[in-house]
């Protein structure tokens, strides 16, 4: 007599080649549900994996077929998970078992209780345009975009309402923790805690694995996440909404793989048939492309008629003309008065700068090189108690650093901090609260709701923030906006500067609360052409250059990094000219290429104009064990 096992694929949880296939076969004496977290032995070691179909075998399986250890989690993950995670990971060249790590929620031994609160309960109201470009959406079956005019999601929530009605979900996507705060609050209105689920990095393990759970039972029918939401395991998905979609902080730029989440928001409500609506205050090139193209819906377009320049309300301040009078605060004397004005009105203002930490980088004493991350080699920033830390990593100095070139213990601090703006506002307004947004101040989701409620509260006059503060939250006594340090976003050499920094100007002139620009350029020709034109003829102006000079949304661009370790075994590295012979089809583009001198590396850039050759991708697959493949690059200089 027999005994019955079965055999099973499993996609081990382990960083492996892309060539190879990731699916490995082993045994097992009972049933394993598909997507069941396994735990199997791999080579000398022990590891997870995720299992996929479970075949029965009534015969013995073959003898170097290993078996299972045990079933860790029955049932962990969709089919529809695993069809994303393949799907990113051949799109971002990352190993199948990477990608799959995103979509694990963070282990917990118990649930938390959510209560339900339905007595206070409103439904949306929608003004007669807003019913018509709803109806005009859900009739249609292409996805749409909404011009986000106020800090409300009317529609949104809406359509949300809607689509609960017939037991679907929806899922709304925020680029910025921030973000979630007024969006939660208003969710509240119209629905019960019971089916809110709320999803980022901030969250303990007990409160992720909560609303994880909820999801995939289905309780859950609506989903306020950051891109940590787009893995998530959909019991009935119906529509993905993309808010802000022309943020950056829906690209994973730091760390493998590094997708862009509003591209994976576009495969994500394609596999589950779900509706896609994109909202935006100032929309991404992306978007007016596709809305030119007619394959994407625009709802609510600004007629030509009701279309105001994009320079109106705005206010420059001459630093020149601060330093000429022996100012060298990084606060304007004009500024400071008008913050003083808005104060005394009990008003909030906002100052926004491009950087957290006390400076934007250092430059050591001794040999004048620029003190970076021996990591990473982005520039250290300066922390307030001496120390240096790095933006990209977890790298940190200790308190007496010293240059890696020549030893030297001193640096000279360049460019300005939003740890420096806060010092200088305690100095100037000693008797006002003050509260900075950065990644530095925000390290647990309770401080994020103990800052956002006093600024609800009324308690913080200004607050200071990054982009993190871009889209501006909803104060209850708006004063003024500021931008301290306007050339730093100017300066760039990127070919999205242009694009970012208008971008930011139209986020920040949604009402008539006026917006000041401390700048040395004042000349400068986006605030010359400002006065005169509109946010969506810049649109229209930047999509006619980018498609002369072949750069997205007309073309692919890729970052490649050589791999540290790669690099030690003196790996090979690519040129342009043995790309350009091995692809001679190809019209690649040759830009600047950064240096870390630390790491003695060299990121290699590429612009592909579409269409992109399939050869070409098969290419750069091989040598994902050598580079940091990076397909849209945040930064392209």
């Amino acid at each position: 007599m027999t005994t019955l096992s079965y055999l099973l694929d499993v996609i081990p949880l382990t960083q492996l080649p892309l060539a190879r296939s990731p699916r490995f076969t082993y045994k097992s004496s009972v049933v394993v549900p598909f997507g069941s977290l396994v735990s199997v032995p791999f080579g000398s070691q022990t590891i997870e994996g995720i299992s996929l179909t479970c075949t029965p075998k009534p015969s013995r399986a073959p003898q170097w077929v290993k078996g299972i250890h045990e079933i860790i989690q029955p049932d962990l993950m969709t089919e529809k998970q695993i069809t994303l995670a393949e799907s990113i990971s051949a799109t971002y060249f990352t190993p199948l078992g990477r990608v799959l790590r995103h979509a694990i929620p963070k282990k917990a031994k118990k649930l938390i209780e959510i209560p339900s609160d339905e007595a206070t309960l409103t439904t949306p109201i929608l003004s007669v345009p807003e019913k018509k470009s709803l109806e005009k959406f859900l009739t249609s079956k292409k996805p749409g975009f909404l011009t986000s005019e106020n800090d409300r999601h009317t529609i949104v929530f809406a359509l949300t309402k809607e689509l609960a009605q017939k037991n679907k979900q929806t899922l709304i996507l925020v680029p910025e923790i921030l973000h979630l705060l007024p969006l939660e609050e208003e969710a509240h209105l119209y629905f019960a805690s019971s089916d809110i689920a709320v999803l980022h990095s901030h969250l303990t393990p007990r409160e992720y694995a909560t609303h994880w759970t909820r999801i995939q039972n289905g309780d859950a029918k609506i989903i306020l996440s950051t891109r940590q939401g787009l893995f998530a395991p959909f019991k009935n998905l119906g529509a993905v909404v993309v808010t802000e979609e022309q943020d950056q902080g829906y690209k994973q730029w730091d760390m493998s793989p590094r997708y862009q989440g509003r591209a994976v928001a576009t495969t994500l409500a394609s596999l589950h048939k779900a509706c896609l609506l994109y909202t935006s205050g100032a929309s991404s090139l992306e978007s007016a492309e596709e809305i030119q193209q007619k394959t994407l819906l625009h709802l609510n377009p600004t007629k030509k008629s009701e279309a105001t320049p994009l320079g109106k309300n705005i206010n420059l301040i001459n630093l020149r003309l601060e330093r000429f009078r022996k100012n060298f605060s990084p606060i304007s004397e004009e500024l400071r008065e008008h913050l003083s004005q808005s104060l005394t009105r009990g008003e909030q203002s906002i100052l926004l700068i491009p950087q957290r930490g006390v400076a934007a980088y250092s430059v050591c004493a001794g040999c004048k090189k620029i003190f970076r991350c021996t990591k990473s080699g982005h520039a250290l920033r300066e922390e307030r108690n001496g120390s240096y830390s790095c933006p990209g990593c977890d790298y940190k100095t200790s308190l007496f650093p010293s240059c890696p070139e020549c030893g030297h213990l001193s640096f000279w601090a360049r460019g300005i901090g939003s740890e420096r703006i806060e010092q200088e506002l305690k100095r100037l307004f000693p008797y006002t609260k003050t509260a900075r947004f950065d990644g530095e101040t925000i390290r647990k989701h309770k401080d994020l709701k103990t800052l956002y409620q006093d600024v609800q509260n009324g308690k913080i006059g200004i607050l200071i923030g990054t982009h993190m503060l871009q889209k501006r939250l909803p104060l209850p006594k708006p004063g003024l906006v500021a931008i301290i340090d306007a050339d730093n976003l100017l300066s760039g050499t990127d070919f999205r500067g242009d694009e970012r920094f208008l971008q930011t100007i139209a986020q920040l002139k949604k009402d008539s609360r006026p917006v000041f620009i401390q700048t040395f350029e004042p000349e400068h020709r986006l605030f010359r052409q400002m006065t005169e034109t509109s946010y969506e003829d810049f649109l229209a102006r930047l999509l006619k250059d980018r498609e002369t000079l072949k750069y997205p949304p007309y073309a692919n661009l890729y970052a490649l990094t050589p791999i540290v370790e790669a690099a030690k075994r003196k790996t090979k590295t690519l040129s342009w000219e043995k790309l350009q012979e091995q692809f001679p089809a190809l019209q690649v583009h040759q830009a600047p290429p950064k240096k870390n001198p630390q790491a003695n590396q060299t990121t290699l850039f590429l612009k592909i104009p579409l269409p992109l050759p399939a050869d070409f991708l098969l290419h750069l697959k091989t040598k994902a064990a050598e580079y940091h493949i990076d397909p849209d690059p945040l930064h392209f200089s």
